[in-house]
């Protein structure tokens, strides 16, 4: 397998972000790099994030909107999302997570690429941030699904 660089691994990871979510709640999902002239501000208020132990380590990241999570994770469990719990959105957000990246995992085994998971795990507040030091690669991906916003990131540690 040739080199691949972060932001290609960044679109295998927000290719099937899309394909889970087309799958599991019918969502059409359009994807551009962060920071593109039109791309609105969001605050997000919840992020799921996962360890990759490799060849490079690195860190993966959904952000979003409650308003976000309340809707994916209702889809994804059936459960109307006014009787979905705060509980139920850091479950589901690290759970998205999860599944988005077995595929990708799938995909990258038995090549320089492939890597170990930890379990994901999520985290909640007022505009959510994660700051990473300004020399290590990193990569970013904003999705969009009608109302639904999500960032992904991926940085190698």
């Amino acid at each position: 397998m040739s080199s691949i660089s972060i932001e290609e691994i960044a679109d295998l990871f927000a290719n099937n972000l899309s394909k889970v979510l087309r799958t599991m709640a019918g969502f059409e999902v359009s994807s551009i790099q962060c920071g593109q002239q039109g791309m609105p501000e969001i605050e997000p208020s919840i992020m799921g994030a996962m360890i990759l132990h490799g060849q490079k380590d690195a860190m993966i990241s959904l952000a979003m909107e409650d308003n976000t999570a309340y809707m994916l994770i209702a889809y994804m469990t059936g459960i109307l999302p006014e009787d979905l719990e705060e509980q139920d959105l850091y479950d589901g957000v690290g759970e998205l997570v999860n599944i988005m990246t077995g595929e990708v995992k799938a995909r990258l085994a038995n090549t320089p690429y492939q890597f170990r998971l930890t379990s994901p795990f999520a985290l909640g507040g007022d505009n959510l941030k994660v700051v990473f030091k300004k020399n290590l690669q990193g990569a970013c991906r904003f999705l969009t699904a009608g109302e639904l916003e999500i960032i992904f990131r991926i940085s190698y540690i």
